[in-house]
């Protein structure tokens, strides 16, 4: 929090709208920003180009390549806003929704498939089961990958 807003001493001092524009702009450890946007996600959406970037080369996303100004992003500060990240998210969610269903296509498949079916894993040392919807492969797809 210190490093959005130094004069706050508090996990309470910021306003809503302070902590919503505090979350398109936080990084993790590995680089990835916002809504979890990495250089190879952006760069399949044209944000962004880059040959070194996360997962093909490099350790992090380093975000040294260069915007291409879709949407009126020209730079990663340009792409930290809530009005650049909600378009790209929506697009995101579409994006990975077409590859999948193209992949599964190649199977003679299709997302219809697997929606509703249940499955069961342990993790942990514990036994986990759950039914497959819509909305919870879009949010696996955008965090581990189509």
């Amino acid at each position: 929090m210190t490093d959005f807003f130094p004069t706050y001493s508090r996990w309470a001092d910021p306003s809503e709208d302070e902590w919503q524009a505090m979350s398109y702009r936080s990084m993790n450890s590995l680089g990835f920003v916002g809504y979890q946007f990495g250089e190879a996600l952006l760069i399949d959406l044209m944000y962004y180009q880059d040959d070194l970037l996360y997962g093909n080369g490099a350790a992090t996303n380093s975000w040294n390549g260069t915007w291409t100004g879709k949407n009126g992003a020209h730079s990663l500060e340009d792409f930290m806003t809530g009005t650049a990240q909600e378009r790209a998210i929506q697009e995101a969610f579409g994006y990975n929704l077409q590859v999948i269903e193209t992949g599964l296509g190649y199977q003679g498949e299709s997302l219809a498939d697997y929606l509703g079916i249940t499955r069961s894993s342990v993790a942990a040392g514990q036994p986990v089961t759950v039914t497959l919807t819509l909305s919870g492969i879009m949010a696996a797809a955008h965090l581990h990958g189509v």
